[in-house]
């Protein structure tokens, strides 16, 4: 078995020989950074009434609320993209990320491939710093992550609110291609002049970019603005994971057909999954903390495991340091409901110990799903890929079938970038996997398709008309376009070649020199539309509601499959309640009449909820 790097090696000299006989125009892979992010219409998010919208100290905000748009209960708009795929080695879960794309995800002006312009923005609410003392304002940031790289001629800024002057005024600056594009670096800025420290002050950061795509990309973490702060406070004092919940199953998937896992729930489950935190504390300041404590939930399972690996000599690693370990996981597989269709399985992992920090990272959530269909992307786009300059080009992705089945058709992601693809068709393609290289081609679909668009990182099934029958086996599943333009599929970078990817005009063949997994998953067996696309979401939607709204107080949360615990904020941004609740349970809020929003903390979905007189 010939292992990628040799192959890589290999090809890269085929690559160089075909170059030396062709000066031409020649076959090229290419990445392409998205020109839109479509996106549902957000109802969830609140614009409070102007004269109530006024928070009070302390304002600390470090994206791990488990939703693409920023908390209503802190900021005043929802540009920027919260994520946790954009970021590298953040100091907790989520960052907001800052590019070309709107709010809508659209690019600010498509047009203007060239040139700097305001791009994205992140405002606050007002807040009220009467009477505070040694107040500061503290962030961290980082240049490109996972994204494009800004250039010297861009560039983002911080900027106060008057409430006395009514202006803004910019406080802090930093330039584009200055670097380190891998680490965070921490900022706290005083605000220290008597008319920011009012009622109504505000804070924004904004970027200055390419408005036309998710160019010049900027990431921020941990905003925190608290008086009776010292120069030497820079750091947020929080024990939080920092990466997303790795997968539960082996061999790389994603993703499983739910027959194949099945039929040996065991062999396909990992024992353990490596987690990753930081202690975002001075060393020394804090004791031990307990990992590795978990609850599993779906198809019949509600496993409560308590953590067993107490992290005592943990606290003298420096602040910032990533931390992994290995969490171990019991086998569950004999408890499992009989499995006789698609199911999701839910699994959190929490921190316990000492309280430091926000709660809601302690927590990190993995949705296993199982539906028709093999994956080894995690469903995040962060680039668009494609080949170029080659008609009939083949795109060529290794898949390790554990079954025999009929092969159905294939769910693709195409991402917007520089080229629209939509008048590029192109047939679904199969060959034999030749120690690592495309073998004889077994199959090309009658039909042609076009590349639709659909929503930010929403795969569309893309059918067979006469589907091949596949046995158990290691393949290369495809597309072969018709022109030389680019397919641009969307790309997982954080997926680092969980298969091989290779490209080629059906003779010669290159390997991919792009880190990455291509977002390309074939289902078998059953017919798309028979599996929710709405289960390929990252984040899943939000699946319970708050019934009667509007109430007197008196309500329940319907939909819930576990416990869950939620917090109530009223319009001031003040938390007014918080409780756990179970499904068809009857809570009690003791509350006054008004609008408030009512948050899962484990999902971080929201719900706006009305209470009436009681």
């Amino acid at each position: 078995m010939i292992n990628i790097p040799e192959i890589k090696r290999f090809f890269s000299l085929v690559f160089v020989l075909g170059l030396s006989l062709n000066i031409q125009a020649q076959i090229k892979e290419e990445l392409s950074v998205p020109t839109h992010r479509f996106s549902e219409p957000d109802s969830l998010f609140i614009h409070f009434p102007e004269s109530d919208d006024t928070i009070n100290l302390p304002f600390i905000d470090d994206f791990s609320d488990r939703s693409p748009i920023p908390s209503p209960a802190r900021w005043a708009d929802k540009h920027v993209f919260i994520n946790n795929t954009y970021g590298i080695n953040q100091p907790t879960m989520g960052v907001a990320t800052f590019d070309g794309l709107d709010e809508n995800g659209r690019a600010y002006d498509i047009s203007a491939s060239q040139g700097t312009a305001r791009c994205d923005m992140l405002t606050s609410r007002h807040i009220n710093l009467q009477g505070a003392q040694n107040v500061k304002l503290g962030f961290l940031y980082q240049e490109a992550g996972r994204g494009e790289n800004p250039s010297n001629a861009d560039s983002l800024r911080l900027e106060f609110w008057s409430p006395q002057d009514t202006v803004w005024q910019s406080v802090w600056r930093v330039i584009g291609n200055t670097g380190p594009f891998n680490r965070f670096q921490s900022v706290l800025i005083d605000v220290d002049d008597p008319k920011w420290l009012r009622k109504g002050f505000r804070f924004r950061f904004t970027s200055f970019g390419n408005p036309s795509g998710a160019f010049d990309v900027w990431n921020i973490d941990y905003v925190y603005l608290a008086g009776g702060r010292s120069q030497n406070d820079t750091l947020p004092l929080d024990v939080a994971f920092i990466d997303q919940h790795q997968t539960l199953l082996v061999g790389g998937f994603e993703a499983l057909p739910y027959w194949v896992y099945a039929s040996s729930p065991t062999n396909f489950t990992r024992t353990s999954v490596t987690q990753s935190y930081k202690r975002n504390v001075p060393p020394g300041s804090l004791g031990a903390i307990v990992l590795s404590g978990y609850n599993l939930t779906g198809q019949g399972l509600n496993i409560n495991q308590n953590g067993n690996i107490n992290d005592a000599a943990g606290h003298n690693n420096l602040h910032f340091q990533r931390i992994e370990w290995s969490q171990a996981i019991a086998n569950f597989t004999n408890a499992l409901s009989p499995i006789t269709g698609p199911f999701t399985l839910q699994m959190r992992s929490h921190i316990s110990g000492t309280a430091v920090g926000l709660r809601r990272n302690d927590t990190l959530v993995r949705n296993q799903f199982f539906g028709n269909y093999y994956a080894y992307d995690d469903g995040s786009a962060e680039r668009a890929y494609g080949i170029a300059n080659q008609t009939g080009a083949i795109t060529l992705a290794s898949f390790s079938l554990q079954a025999n089945d009929s092969l159905k058709g294939l769910y693709l992601y195409f991402q917007p970038a520089d080229v629209d693809p939509r008048n590029n068709p192109f047939h679904i393609v199969v060959y034999q996997n030749n120690n690592g290289i495309p073998g004889t081609k077994l199959f090309e679909s009658d039909s042609a398709y076009l590349p639709r668009f659909s929503e930010h990182n929403q795969f569309i099934p893309y059918p067979i008309t006469n589907p091949p029958f596949l046995t158990t086996g290691s393949y290369f599943i495809g597309v072969k376009q018709q022109n030389a333009n680019k397919l641009n599929i969307g790309f997982d970078m954080n997926s680092v070649n969980r298969n091989t990817l290779v490209y080629g005009d059906g003779s010669n063949w290159y390997a991919s020199l792009f880190n990455g997994t291509l977002m390309l998953r074939p289902y078998f067996r059953t017919e798309a539309p028979e599996i929710s696309v709405r289960e390929f979401r990252e984040r899943s939607p939000r699946c319970w509601q708050a019934v009667p709204n509007p109430s007197n107080g008196q309500l329940q949360i319907k939909g819930l499959e576990y416990e869950r615990d939620f917090e109530v904020y009223d319009q001031t941004g003040r938390k007014a309640a918080n409780f756990r609740a179970k499904a068809n349970e009857y809570i009690h809020l003791n509350l006054p009449a008004g609008i408030y929003i009512l948050r899962d903390i484990t999902e971080g979905h929201h719900q706006k909820l009305v209470i009436i007189s009681q």
